[in-house]
């Protein structure tokens, strides 16, 4: 059911709210009235313009029929620009509470009405607005409804939901009224109560504000009729100018603000029911273009026709001049023809005679060519003849050389070194320029011998760079010897090691299955020591230190002396056998006196330390000294020296004489010399001594420094010094 406005009665009204910026826009929970803003609960359901169900939208199809008049100029719409102006433009709501909110009212009243009465003035220049300055020229006036309404395409103002009527535009009857019952009063006329009335004073002045309104609304009614039409005509123009403006604030409020979505939504739907309009239009105009397109297509069709029909005419017309003129040409064609055939049978008469001289010169060229070829091929014949000749010379000299170098080292490989590199030269200039494989060739056996005598030479004499690649070659065609030194070479020098499982162990069990070295026990010898060490490094094998102490003990017992020492020292640390310093000691004197330096250094510190046999200074210093004949700056035996020498702790129960004890002071000093910084504590002791003056002071300075290298012993001796008030150091 309809609802009526509390305060002027008028069923027409608008929704809206107020956004950030202050402007009010539309919204589904809040309505008022579009005259005096009073909040209504309900929405009309009918336009209170033509009477006609609008649900929120105002039907403007009677703006459709256009009349055809003079645009007049575009009236002033300024107080359409926001939702502000607007609203200013046609007055804030009448309060009709008396009271408490009275002030409130009367406030509200004289803000709004100077924006009235500017509206009013403004009648002679507002073409929209000059009936009815001139109708009621005292007092507002109700506007033309029809006159005021926008016309259709015009977009409303911003803030205002679409379908409402724009305040200062329209004015009408109310919905369900009959027809001439009087409007409502327009905004333009306020009633303004004056200030110090009471309610019943007030309400009674609003009635008879209403009932003028409402003699003002019936004589509008006539004036509506007369301004339709212009006012129609002003309101087309008016519209576009609008729809400008409200384009313009629209994409600016788009920018500032994101709240205002729902009013560009609904400016959206406008703009596309314009292009739709447009389409139409558009699809119209095509529609008109393809029918005179085609009336267009039908006229050139029939001029082309009678255009084609006149070439036609024209072609069979040339035609004919041409085929008079075409057999005129053939007779001349067949005249120039038959002069043509003669010149070109004496043109080919002298190529057939120049084609003849050319291939008896090219038969005599290539006469010539094949002499040459056959020159050459006698030439390369020739050549690879004495190039084999050469071959078979330098294989021969090769043979010979080999064979007397093998002879020659027989014995000594040292005596015949120089005719072994001599031959292995031969041998490779022969392989080189035949690029043959030795080890298919029928003279590599000797070739490979004289690369291990030549490499175990060279390994012997440790010059390994030269003795490398000899003894491998020689080592994988299957020589023994070379096969030992190989397996030296890889485990002294860890490198290109064949990734193969147990290849080291394989060339040594088969250079031991080898009569070679079976025969030979030096190379036994060796092949054995050096499985030892391939256990006991673990290379290419898993480590077992048994098995190498195995191999280790046979070498030995062939008397090898590096063997005796490592199991010697075995045998001291318990290395793959159960240890026994009385057995470690027995090899390794076996071994220091087949000269072995390891052996020598353990049999030294055993007789030093009294490991596998009692000490003895007497021998530990001989056996040191032996050392120092291997490594002459050994610093560790000449420490030892002195301090067996001097026998300060009487560990060997010795009683040095003054010569004794000065060598020690001299070794002493040598081992200090080559970094030994515990020989310290000897000289330190030799000051407290009568040969050494006794100095004590000297004593201290050495102690001490023995004694910051961690020499318990110095640290003893330094604590029985006193410091006395002179200075000087005494012994307690």
């Amino acid at each position: 059911m309809d609802r009526k406005c509390k305060s002027c009665g008028c069923t027409a009204f608008t929704e809206t709210k107020t956004n950030i910026f202050g402007a009010e826009t539309s919204t589904s929970k809040k309505r008022k009235c579009i005259y005096c803003g009073a909040d209504l609960e309900l929405k009309a359901k009918f336009c209170w313009s033509c009477g006609k169900p609008c649900d929120g939208t105002i039907s403007l199809s009677f703006l459709d029929e256009k009349k055809e008049e003079p645009v007049p100029a575009a009236p002033d719409l300024d107080f359409l620009k926001s939702a502000d102006d607007f609203s200013a433009g046609l007055g804030k709501p009448l309060q009709r509470e008396v009271g408490p909110a009275a002030p409130t009212f009367v406030s509200e009243q004289k803000r709004t009405a100077p924006v009235q009465e500017q509206q009013v003035q403004s009648a002679p220049n507002n073409p929209m607005l000059a009936g009815l300055s001139q109708q009621q020229p005292a007092a507002p006036q109700a506007m033309a409804p029809q006159a005021m309404q926008p016309q259709q395409g015009m977009q409303p103002q911003q803030g205002m939901p679409q379908g409402a009527p724009m305040q200062a535009q329209q004015a009408g009857p109310m919905p369900g009224a009959p027809q001439g019952a009087p409007a409502p009063a327009p905004q333009s006329q306020q009633i303004v109560v004056p200030v110090g009335l009471t309610r019943e004073e007030a309400e009674a002045k609003i009635a008879e504000e209403r009932a003028r309104a409402e003699e003002a609304a019936r004589k509008a009614e006539e004036d509506r009729k007369r301004a339709e039409e212009e006012a129609a005509r002003k309101a087309e123009e008016e519209r576009k100018r609008a729809a400008e403006e409200a384009a313009r604030r629209a994409e600016e409020e788009r920018k500032r603000a994101a709240e205002e979505a729902a009013r560009k939504a609904e400016e959206e739907r406008r703009r596309a029911e314009e292009e739709r309009k447009r389409a139409e239009e558009e699809r119209r105009r095509a529609e008109e273009a393809a029918r005179r397109a085609a009336e267009e297509a039908a006229r050139k069709a029939e001029e082309e026709k009678r255009r084609a029909e006149e070439a036609a005419r024209r072609a069979a017309e040339e035609a004919a001049r041409k085929a008079e003129e075409e057999k005129k040409r053939a007779e001349e064609a067949a005249r120039r023809a038959a002069e043509e055939a003669a010149r070109k049978a004496e043109e080919e008469k002298k190529r057939a005679e120049e084609e003849r001289k050319r291939k008896a010169e090219e038969e005599r060229k290539r006469a010539e060519e094949e002499a040459k070829r056959k020159a050459a091929e006698e030439a390369a014949r020739k050549a690879a003849e004495e190039r084999e000749k050469q071959l078979q010379a330098l294989r021969k000299e090769a043979e010979e050389l080999g064979k007397k170098a093998l002879d020659k080292s027989s014995k000594s490989a040292e005596e015949g070194r120089n005719d072994l590199e001599a031959a292995l030269d031969r041998y490779n200039e022969y392989f080189a320029k035949t690029k043959a494989d030795p080890a298919k060739s029928d003279i590599g056996k000797q070739y490979w011998i004289i690369k291990e005598r030549l490499g175990v030479l060279y390994f012997k004499e440790r010059a390994y760079k030269l003795a490398a690649p000899l003894v491998k070659d020689a080592a994988l065609n299957g020589r023994s010897r070379a096969k030992i030194c190989y397996v030296e070479w890889m485990l002294r020098n860890r490198k290109d090691i064949p990734a193969e499982p147990g290849v080291l162990r394989r060339l040594l069990e088969e250079a031991l299955a080898d009569d070679q070295v079976k025969n030979d026990t030096d190379e036994k010898k060796r092949a054995l020591y050096t499985m030892g060490r391939v256990y006991e490094e673990g290379v290419s094998v898993e480590k077992n230190q048994e098995t190498a102490f195995g191999y280790y003990m046979q070498s030995a017992e062939l008397g090898d002396s590096a063997s005796m020492a490592i199991v010697g020292q075995c045998y001291l640390y318990g290395d793959g056998v159960k240890k026994d310093p009385k057995e470690a000691f027995n090899w390794n004197e076996k071994a220091a006196k087949a000269g072995d330096e390891r052996a020598v250094r353990n049999l030294a510190v055993a007789y030093d330390f009294g490991t596998g046999v009692k000490k003895d200074a007497e021998k530990a210093i001989y056996w040191y000294k032996r050392l120092l004949d291997f490594i002459a700056n050994d610093r560790f035996a000449m420490y030892r020296i002195a301090y067996c020498m001097a026998d300060p702790d009487k560990e060997f129960g010795t009683k040095p004489d003054d010569e004794k004890l000065k060598e020690a002071c001299s070794y002493a000093q040598k081992a200090i010399a080559g970094g030994e910084k515990k020989a310290e504590f000897i000289l330190g002791y030799y000051c407290t001594l009568p040969a050494g003056g006794p100095d004590y002071n000297k004593a201290a300075e050495h102690f001490a420094k023995a004694a910051n290298n961690g020499d318990e012993k110095a640290k003893k001796w330094l604590s029985r010094l006193v410091k006395g008030g002179s200075g000087n150091y005494s012994m307690r």
